[in-house]
């Protein structure tokens, strides 16, 4: 693993994996989750996040930063988590 992922994050990804899946913590869940449907995941914890974060009044300008920073860090976690589905050397 290289030293610039996040342990924790990779760690995710692999309990999601079917390399890890339901070992770690003895689930009872589906044996795999599909690299797709963890990508699909992120749009439905940013999208709701923009009327969260204007509820307390910021202007738009700080709201809208606020948005697209929690973004960036979704699919930077996003890519990290699917990271065990991909080939070494291809990441």
């Amino acid at each position: 693993m290289d030293e610039m992922i996040d342990p924790g994050e990779y760690e995710i990804g692999l309990r999601h994996h079917r390399s890890k899946k339901n070992k770690t913590d003895h689930g009872h869940t589906l044996g795999h989750i599909r690299a797709r449907d963890l990508l699909a995941f992120c749009s439905t914890i940013v999208v709701p996040k923009r009327p969260f974060l204007a509820k307390k009044s910021h202007p738009a300008d700080i709201v809208n930063r606020m948005y697209d920073t929690w973004w960036k860090s979704m699919i930077l976690q996003a890519t990290l988590w699917v990271q065990p589905y991909v080939r070494e050397g291809d990441f």
